[in-house]
């Protein structure tokens, strides 16, 4: 019965071939916009790794005793040019993905909807609120940022990390070797720090989902805010506009202006905001 639920409230580890699998289903579909955006993100990379090539032979430049006025300043103008240029690639980069990314989450969302409204009302009742609110609000939120953002970064890492590698063993071979330990160090750290986090992470989605359950429940008409005093006027606000009354623990606030705009949502929402309780 456990694991049914847990099923349900979508806490189950998928393992990591179906994810990819489903993910590349909706990356399919807007494979034009993807492959623009990396072809951009390519040049991106070009130009970011010469970039310091320019810097490196002015620097050296201007440490001769006859120093070339004329070949600094063209060097200046061609890197201030490859600069705008590099810009604009990234302009064009974010729009196609924010168009690509905003399409893909419209069709995630509408077959997220339709498969709510074909559920059975056995279902609705055994599956907490806040399950459904979590994956229709914050699981979207989070695929809209792994398409718009998380996969375009870590191409860009990886590509970049890559070709910078390559210019340092063209430049000096020892050097860049030397390196490779702590890229090594670095990667173990990544990896270790990724293991933790994802599991703060499932604890953050099961909070969120009980929040979420409780403030769409009915039958709850007063919530407890026992929370850090930064927290309280974020937390109060939301269970106000809610429709529910809030009990919150002093000190009310940590400015006057948040205990202000806390007043002011039990005033519009028409709840009672009690403090020191």
């Amino acid at each position: 019965m456990n694991d049914e639920l847990e099923k349900l409230k979508g806490d189950v580890k998928l393992p990591l071939r179906v994810i990819i699998k489903r993910t590349l289903k909706y990356i399919s579909s807007e494979k034009g916009g993807f492959i623009l955006s990396l072809l951009l993100l390519g040049l991106n990379v070009v130009l970011d790794s010469i970039s310091p090539l320019f810097t490196s032979r002015i620097t050296d430049e201007l440490v001769q005793d006859n120093i070339n006025i004329k070949l600094i300043l063209n060097l200046v103008l061609l890197s201030f040019a490859l600069t705008c240029i590099n810009q604009a690639f990234l302009y064009l980069n974010a729009r196609t993905l924010q168009n690509s990314g905003q399409r893909i989450i419209y069709r995630l969302r509408r077959e997220i909807f339709e498969h709510i409204e074909n559920m059975s009302l056995n279902q609705f009742n055994e599956m907490p609120v806040g399950s459904l609110v979590t994956r229709v609000t914050s699981y979207t939120a989070s695929m809209s940022d792994l398409f718009t953002g998380v996969l375009v970064r870590i191409l860009r890492d990886i590509t970049t990390l890559v070709g910078v590698y390559v210019i340092m063993f063209v430049i000096s071979p020892s050097l860049a070797t030397s390196l490779l330990g702590v890229i090594a160090v670095v990667f173990a750290i990544s990896y270790v720090f990724s293991k933790i986090v994802r599991g703060f992470f499932r604890k953050e989605r099961a909070c969120i989902s009980d929040i979420n359950t409780f403030l769409n429940d009915p039958a709850v008409e007063v919530m407890y805010v026992v929370v850090p005093t930064g927290d309280h006027c974020r937390v109060a606000r939301q269970c106000l506009e809610a429709g529910k009354h809030v009990m919150c623990e002093k000190p009310m606030a940590k400015t006057y202006e948040e205990a202000k705009a806390m007043c002011e949502a039990a005033e519009r929402t028409g709840k009672k905001l009690s403090i020191g309780y």
